[in-house]
């Protein structure tokens, strides 16, 4: 198979040295001035869309570079994304649409507190912090 080269933009501003040193500015002005619109138009036309085509390739390298929080493992797509799984006491529902609900499940314990703004934790007087045992599968 013969070597193909990769396609780039047309450039048609060479056109107008041709142009100009033909007699045609002189014999017929109209179509002069219709071909040498056309070119400058193309060309500018040209300079837009590659300077689009960089400003969208610059988006997607900062989108590529960006971390993510994905449900798969899409590191060969996005480099830097990391798989979010549920630990240990941890369940994902999935159920509404467009929404991740974080339920924890299981059981624990959490320091009793006697509500006073700062946060004083209740304790003995020994130095032993008095616990509360809880069981849940409430959302976070």
């Amino acid at each position: 198979m013969a070597f193909k080269p990769k396609p780039v933009q047309p450039d048609f501003s060479s056109l107008v040295t041709s142009l100009d040193n033909s007699r045609l500015q002189v014999s017929n002005y109209s179509l002069w001035q219709t071909i040498y619109f056309l070119i400058k138009n193309t060309s500018r036309a040209r300079d837009l869309i590659i300077d689009d085509i960089d400003t969208i390739n610059e988006t997607i390298s900062g989108i590529l570079a960006g971390s993510f929080l994905t449900v798969n493992d899409e590191t060969i797509t996005f480099p830097n994304s990391r798989q979010l799984l549920a630990g240990v006491g941890i369940e994902f529902d999935d159920t509404v649409l467009g929404q991740r609900t974080i339920n924890a499940v299981g059981s624990g314990m959490v320091p009793m507190a006697t509500g006073a703004e700062p946060l004083e934790i209740m304790s003995n007087g020994a130095g032993e912090v008095f616990l509360i045992g809880f069981d849940t599968e409430q959302p976070i």
